[in-house]
């Protein structure tokens, strides 16, 4: 069986510890997942990122000047052929721009918790699990994207009367990202489990997306 770390938060709003149980299931049969929390995760480096075959990524309140030496990690482990998952509250980087970068999208902000459609995004094909369309309590994130990086939009959601990406997915070096935003509550992390699945399977190299970047 393969080996995921979840780097996360305990407690508050978004506890990784429920986090964990829910991405256990999802992921069951498939990664062991190991949970790091904030008393450890402000020192990782790319040889401790190294051993894991997936890093999934959603600290709350993730500092980019007391956390730069993880960000610095994140980004060579990715680069030398890391596969990186970040989820929700992960995608808010507080000015870690590098993280930005891999992720191809800048975190703008969010209304109010509440019901949210989802449906798949235009690079969801039909090698991939139907997931949707599918109501979420969630909050709708949203983002600036990259124009300059090319990326594969897994699912949408519906707010404010216009489709914004909601999951994402693209080649960054030798290695993969994926970017998820809802989760902030395990159900809709199950609920979402098709998608994830995807995403396993691509991180496995079991499926391609619709535009991968070739390279050298």
């Amino acid at each position: 069986m393969k080996q995921a770390l979840l780097i996360g938060t305990r407690g508050g709003l978004h506890d990784v510890e429920a986090a964990a149980q829910a991405l256990s299931r999802v992921f069951e049969q498939r990664y062991a997942l190991t949970v790091m929390d904030e008393r450890r995760y402000p020192t990782l480096t790319q040889q401790d990122l190294n051993p894991w075959d997936m890093v999934m990524f959603m600290p709350q309140g993730y500092g980019a000047k007391s956390c730069s030496k993880t960000t610095r990690a994140l980004v060579r482990y990715v680069v030398w052929g890391g596969c990186l998952l970040s989820l929700h509250c992960g995608l808010i980087t507080s000015g870690a721009y590098e993280l930005d970068l891999l992720h191809a999208a800048r975190f703008k902000g969010h209304a109010a918790f509440g019901l949210m459609d989802y449906r798949p995004g235009p690079q969801a094909g039909a090698h991939t699990r139907q997931i949707g369309p599918v109501c979420l309590e969630d909050e709708p994130y949203t983002f600036d994207f990259d124009p300059m990086k090319q990326t594969n939009i897994l699912l949408e959601q519906d707010y404010g009367c216009a489709h914004w990406p909601a999951a994402w997915a693209h080649t960054w070096a030798k290695g993969k990202v994926a970017c998820v935003a809802p989760g902030h509550q395990a159900k809709g992390i199950l609920t979402l489990a098709p998608l994830f699945g995807d995403i396993g399977d691509w991180f496995d190299g079991l499926i391609s997306l619709g535009q991968e970047e070739k390279q050298p």
